[in-house]
């Protein structure tokens, strides 16, 4: 990323409604606090959203594209313009964004902001990051993707909503999902293709929600420890807050089920 030079031009032009579909794909990974730039460069045109503990980066469709830089937007506003549209394109000169459709008579500005150098340059280290912890083959992860919907339980009882924990294991030809708070646990163990690259990972539903959204059935790479979580495929880059554990956590569902069938029970039965 970099800011564009003073009185430097930049243009691109991309179809409304493909890029209404990116736009609001990217919006719905963050809250209301997230920030937004339309990045340029060297014939790309991306959208960058950013919030306090999340950042995606998300390559785009562009018809045309000329001049490098980047800048803030209103994805609200930038929506309203392009809902229903075909071609248009896109100019801009200091902070005023120009667009006109290429077929009609359907023009108008908006105004944007400057995006800021320390931002820009903690995005430019956050994007050079080398994902390659880990890497889940298609089949793979479009096994784990289906198996945590299994898992899917919530704090019920609690006052206010909140996620429960995924923890995964994978490793050689099997993937066990277990999650559990005090009152309720799941445990899902099923067999995919062999795994080269064994891992171990605690992720919320949503963040698995946001890593689906992005990756549309393509390979993609994980890396993650305590400092950092992050995703990256063809077309998207994800960094998304880590979630601290303890490796006793992986295997409290397996203690409470082998306590479960060894005490005397009530009542059981198949399903």
């Amino acid at each position: 990323l970099c800011i564009p030079a003073a009185d430097s031009i930049l243009s691109f032009s991309v179809d409304g409604q493909t890029f209404v579909k990116d736009l609001k794909l990217i919006t719905s990974i963050f809250s209301s606090d997230a920030e937004f730039m339309l990045v340029l460069e060297k014939g790309n045109l991306a959208i960058v959203g950013a919030d306090t503990t999340k950042t995606c980066a998300i390559v785009l469709n562009a018809l045309e594209c000329s001049g490098d830089g980047c800048f803030i937007f209103d994805p609200k506003v930038l929506n309203g313009v392009l809902n229903n549209r075909a071609e248009i394109k896109f100019t801009l000169q200091n902070s005023q964004l120009s667009f006109s459709a290429t077929k009609g008579k359907y023009t108008g500005n908006m105004t944007t902001q400057p995006a800021g150098k320390t931002s820009v340059g903690q995005i430019n280290i956050l994007l050079a990051t080398k994902v390659e912890a880990a890497s889940l083959p298609e089949s793979v992860f479009a096994t784990l993707d289906k198996a945590i919907k299994y898992c899917k339980l919530g704090d019920s009882y609690a006052e206010i909503d909140s996620e429960l924990v995924r923890y995964i294991i994978g490793n050689k030809n099997k993937i066990t999902i277990a999650t559990y708070d005090q009152f309720h646990s799941a445990l899902l163990t099923t067999k995919v293709d062999t795994i080269k690259n064994p891992f171990k990972i605690a992720v919320y539903q949503s963040h698995f929600d946001a890593i689906h959204k992005l990756a549309k059935q393509k390979e993609v790479q994980i890396a993650i420890n305590d400092r950092y979580f992050y995703v990256s495929g063809p077309h998207f880059f994800l960094s998304l807050p880590p979630i601290q554990y303890n490796e006793q956590e992986f295997e409290v569902v397996h203690g409470i089920i082998n306590d479960m069938i060894t005490k005397e029970k009530i009542a059981s039965c198949n399903l």
